[in-house]
């Protein structure tokens, strides 16, 4: 073989080598990009753990009986409304929580600040009866008392009239009804979180989401009509055959 031909095939193995020890770096770079990625997602996810809001309603009552939870949530005349809340808006209600100063109130029993706390009060399963509060951040281990709260109500609400005020008569009866109460909050992270106390007594009083998860909808005034439609005509089938 000619000087040319073995400086062509000493630059050749020298290629390939290089080539092979660039590929094996490449792929020590990867793993440790991949294995860095990974440290930094278990301790992102680790702080957020050790960071989690969560906000309950608590009361010196057990919220697990449910006579303590149907007397939870108290009417007050509307006619007392402007006394009580003087710059009210015509789609607010009031409603009193139970008990004395301090007896009832949001508690943050979490490790982190919930930001942008929110209570949603869902009646009868139904997006068209939802009352909705807004409430100050709550630092961890601290809480806010839950007196008389001001609720809107959206303009579309059943528990509206035309002329875009409370119908009297649906407040009044509004209280007796089942209802939920979420309350939703974010971490520093900007992760949701929600609380939802049930009325419902075959339930446990405190219900956590997950991380990232959301209010679920409630149905509308027209899924629970065609429910009862159904259920209707069930029982009249049955009632038939027999």
């Amino acid at each position: 073989m000619s000087l040319l031909g073995w400086a062509t095939l000493a630059l050749a193995l020298a290629t390939t080598v290089s080539v092979c020890f660039t590929a094996k770096m490449a792929r020590k770079t990867s793993d440790l990009a991949e294995g860095n990625e990974k440290l930094i997602e278990q301790n992102e996810r680790h702080h957020i753990i050790d960071l989690r809001p969560i906000i309950i309603i608590e009361s010196k009552f057990n919220l697990e009986l449910i006579e303590n939870r149907i007397g939870l949530l108290k009417p007050i005349h509307p006619s007392s409304w402007s006394a009580l809340f003087s710059r009210i808006q015509s789609n607010f209600a009031l409603i009193n929580f139970d008990g004395d100063d301090d007896e009832v109130k949001l508690v943050n029993i979490g490790k982190g600040i919930a930001l942008n706390p929110t209570m949603l009060i869902r009646f009868e399963g139904s997006s068209s009866k939802e009352l909705e509060s807004d409430f100050s951040p709550i630092a961890a281990s601290l809480s806010l008392p839950l007196k008389t709260v001001a609720f809107s109500a959206r303009l579309d609400s059943v528990l509206i009239s035309s002329d875009r005020r409370f119908k009297p008569n649906e407040y009044t009866n509004l209280l007796g009804q089942p209802w939920q109460i979420f309350i939703k909050y974010s971490d520093v992270y900007g992760n949701i979180y929600y609380t939802r106390h049930p009325k419902d007594p075959t339930q446990r009083w405190t219900n956590l989401s997950k991380r990232g998860e959301d209010i679920p909808p409630g149905k509308s005034e027209a899924e629970i009509k065609a429910e009862l439609t159904a259920l209707t005509s069930t029982e009249v089938d049955s009632m038939d055959v027999g």
